[in-house]
């Protein structure tokens, strides 16, 4: 049905936008540990800003736009 394939889409989508921050990552950071820790610390914040994990109310007004980069 319709859902589904709109569910699969937006999986689809985010997979892509994970894999493209790991490419800006391992094109930017030289360092194999740096990329490791700078990777592990974006994801920590993209899924804390997200919505998923905590109310976007309770996110301060001036981090909230941080939302969008996942």
């Amino acid at each position: 049905p319709k859902g589904a394939l709109i569910f699969t889409a937006i999986l689809m989508l985010q997979q892509a936008a994970a894999i493209s921050l790991g490419f800006v990552l391992s094109a930017t950071i030289r360092d194999r540990r740096m990329a490791q820790t700078a990777a592990a610390t974006l994801s920590v914040i993209i899924l804390l800003l997200s919505g998923n994990i905590a109310d976007l109310e309770r996110i301060p007004r001036i981090l909230r736009w941080l939302q969008f980069l996942s």
